[in-house]
């Protein structure tokens, strides 16, 4: 059964892509990225600083939580039930209202939104508000998604501790302000590329840091990821099959972009069978290798995106931040509260 059920579906995916329409499993753009090949560990470095805009479909799993219209956190989609967050966007019950949903398939949050409610936030049991081990939630849809190439899921990495060697290509992709302290939201999708830290080095400078963690960043700084899009992801590209995996979901950090104080993560790869468990018992299970069948009906006629170029600025560097969200009223009197929110990635100022 489980030799059959491989068949079919190497056998749909290359249907797919002969056909012209796209690869329709996890970790695959449909617009950008070649027919992934197994063994492939070309690496791309870029040297350049600070978040970029990013384009329609380029990184087609990233979402966007808002409260009564407000982006609050970010997180990504593991299939068409199921969204991939950080449990300390939801520390405060506010967070958990009937008001709550989730923005798919967007790159620009006033344009063209594809709106849709949460049913249940579900957040590690044994997540802790000191120290941030163990930050992950799971946002059961009330409808699921229907995947398009501006909307399609995330892969999840094997379980057990990531090695930094197997991946390549890391980029950190939110939404939130281009200046940390700022309260103006940045409509367009952000996207910074990163490389992931040792342990043993991250350790040195966070001596809290937890075996489900990871760092990443530069060593110079000038990348990181502040306030704004906390449980967002932190994707690379795996060198076995060239497809793009979560590895980390934004958590904390000490500065933006200060030297050698790297952004920390919930490193994914130590939830899996937490994930598996806990959408089986809400009777949406998720299946590591589930997302090519639940996705195909859905591609099975998709159009190219245009890949229109938006013109960025140079924004100055970033001050301090801290890791959590605490929602604030500006008046009294109203029920709805004014959600203050900082920034996911900077744009560094050349000097």
């Amino acid at each position: 059964m489980c030799t059959m059920r491989r068949i079919l579906k190497v056998s749909l995916s290359l249907l797919l892509w002969n056909t012209g329409t796209c690869w329709a499993g996890c970790g695959f753009r449909p617009d950008y990225d070649k027919r992934p090949s197994s063994n492939s560990r070309s690496v791309t470095k870029s040297r350049k600083f600070g978040g970029r805009d990013a384009l329609p479909g380029e990184w087609p799993w990233t979402v966007s939580l808002q409260l009564f219209h407000q982006p609050f956190c970010g997180g990504s989609i593991l299939n068409a039930w199921w969204i991939l967050s950080a449990a300390h966007c939801f520390s405060d019950p506010v967070y958990r209202s009937r008001n709550l949903r989730v923005i798919v398939g967007a790159t620009i949050l006033d344009r063209n939104k594809d709106v849709i409610e949460v049913e249940k936030v579900i957040t590690n049991s044994r997540y802790s508000s000191w120290d941030n081990n163990n930050d992950i939630a799971l946002l059961l849809l009330s409808t699921p998604i229907q995947f398009s190439v501006l909307k399609t899921p995330i892969c999840l990495p094997p379980a057990g501790k990531v090695k930094i060697k197997e991946w390549h290509q890391c980029y950190l992709t939110g939404w939130g302000t281009v200046v940390a302290g700022r309260t103006i939201s940045n409509k367009h999708l952000q996207k910074v590329e990163m490389a992931l830290i040792k342990q043993s080095i991250c350790q040195d400078w966070y001596p809290t840091l937890t075996k489900n963690m990871l760092c990443a960043s530069y060593e110079e700084g000038g990348r990181e990821a502040c306030q704004g899009d906390s449980g967002g992801p932190l994707v690379c590209k795996y060198w076995k099959d060239n497809l793009w995996y979560q590895v980390g979901i934004v958590s904390w950090g000490k500065g933006c972009t200060w030297r050698q104080r790297p952004g920390v993560y919930t490193q994914v790869s130590k939830y899996v069978k937490w994930i598996i468990e806990k959408t089986a018992a809400f009777g949406k299970p998720y299946f590591p290798d589930q997302q090519l069948e639940e996705t195909l009906s859905d591609l099975s006629a998709t159009t190219s995106v245009s890949r229109t170029l938006y013109p960025t600025t140079a924004m100055p560097t970033s001050t301090i931040y801290t890791p959590l969200f605490i929602p604030t009223s500006t008046n009294s009197s109203s029920s709805i509260p004014f959600l203050t929110y900082h920034v996911l990635l900077t744009k560094h100022q050349d000097t």
